[in-house]
C-alpha cells in the first residue's frame, strides 16, 4: 500500500515528495480555472487533495491571486 502510495504522489507534483522541486502542471491548470471563476461574482470553489503539500501550493497560488481560501485538513480540530 505505502508503494503505490509513493507511486500517486508525483502526479500531483514532485514537490510532494521533494520540496526543492516546485513544478506542478496541475497549478497551471488550476490557475486557469481560478482566474475564470474571478470573472463569475459569488462562485466558490472547493478544492481537495490528499496531499497537504499539494494544498500549500494551491495556497501560495490564492494568494498569488489575491483570492481568500480557507485552510481545512484532519489536523483542523
Amino acid at each position: 500500500m505505502i508503494h503505490l502510495t509513493m507511486m500517486r504522489m508525483p502526479c500531483d507534483t514532485n514537490y510532494i515528495l521533494d520540496p526543492k522541486e516546485r513544478e506542478c502542471p496541475k497549478l497551471d491548470e488550476l490557475n486557469k480555472i481560478l482566474e475564470e471563476c474571478r470573472e463569475n461574482a459569488g462562485v466558490k470553489v472547493i478544492i481537495f487533495s490528499e496531499w497537504e503539500r499539494m494544498l500549500n501550493l494551491v495556497c501560495e497560488l490564492c494568494q498569488k491571486l489575491d483570492m481568500g481560501f480557507a485552510w481545512h485538513t484532519g489536523s483542523v480540530p
